[in-house]
């Protein structure tokens, strides 16, 4: 579903012109970036084993990586926890 969803948009991309594909392309590298950031909290996280580091993954994940236009339950406790160590 994401290959078909991917090559559709790459051939609509095409027609639009190189605008379209630069914009794309950037987005595409901040996805990445994105995603190898939430990899590094991630792994802090597991080596560290403070609850801490890994609500700040798990925020970073949702927020970045997740659907951020759907509420996120709880979320001010979790901030709580994560700037006073409660």
């Amino acid at each position: 579903m994401a290959l078909e969803r991917g090559e559709s948009f790459l051939g609509e991309a095409l027609k639009a012109g190189a605008n379209t594909l630069e914009i794309a392309a950037r987005q595409f590298a901040y996805r990445c970036a994105r995603v190898a950031i939430a990899a590094l909290l991630l792994e802090h996280a597991q080596v560290s084993g403070e609850t801490r580091h890994a609500l700040v993954a798990r925020r970073w994940c949702d927020s970045r990586l997740g659907w951020p236009d759907l509420p996120q339950p709880g979320r001010a406790h979790e901030s709580a926890r994560i700037a006073f160590g409660a």
